[in-house]
């Protein structure tokens, strides 16, 4: 049985199958702020080349942001409309505990972030020390002037080139299930939102 991944928060479309610990498949696809287009094809495209059919699938992963306002309203609903349909568990993460996920094996002080475009950046900051992950600051939406005075003297990961470790992600217990399919709301993080 598999793990389907789904993430449209950042330019970035990443969709992939998780069997065992390990990824099994995965694609990456920039955007061109046409998620809403590309997704389904994208995952009726992953589960063909993978020979994998949508009753293999066990549960849905899904991002639940923060990042752009669409691109977290696109994934989600197809995210909620499989886990309805196939009657199959839904679970979210961070955006920015995926970008983190390379790290998580690796000690040290780090800021994950990505812009949020109107001059400010969504970011969360971590502590990892022997594998133990601490967070010091949740996620968050801070000007981009700001940003660097944050924490100066941390590591920043930024989404402009991510490297995902999906396995590394669900290992370290960083994702969570939804208890009410119908219930779940993208994590927007700006208010007005």
């Amino acid at each position: 049985m598999f793990d389907l991944v789904i993430d449209t928060s950042y330019k970035y479309l990443y969709i992939a199958l998780v069997k065992d610990g390990k990824v099994y498949s995965e694609r990456m696809q920039e955007g061109n702020n046409n998620h809403s287009e590309m997704l389904t094809d994208c995952l009726k495209n992953l589960l063909k080349d993978s020979k994998v059919s949508i009753g293999e699938v066990k549960r849905v992963l899904v991002c639940k942001g923060p990042g752009s306002y669409t691109g977290l309203r696109v994934a989600g609903t197809v995210a909620k409309v499989l886990a309805h349909a196939e009657r199959i568990p839904l679970w979210t993460f961070s955006s920015l505990d995926l970008l983190l996920s390379s790290y998580l094996d690796q000690d040290g002080f780090y800021v994950a972030y990505m812009d949020a475009r109107r001059g400010g950046a969504f970011a969360k900051t971590v502590r990892i020390i022997k594998g133990n992950f601490e967070t010091v600051q949740d996620d968050i939406y801070i000007p981009f002037s700001d940003l660097q005075n944050l924490y100066p003297d941390a590591i920043y990961i930024n989404a402009v080139n991510p490297q995902y470790d999906i396995p590394k992600l669900i290992e370290k217990g960083l994702i969570e299930e939804v208890k009410d399919v119908h219930s779940f709301v993208p994590n927007y993080l700006r208010s007005g939102v």
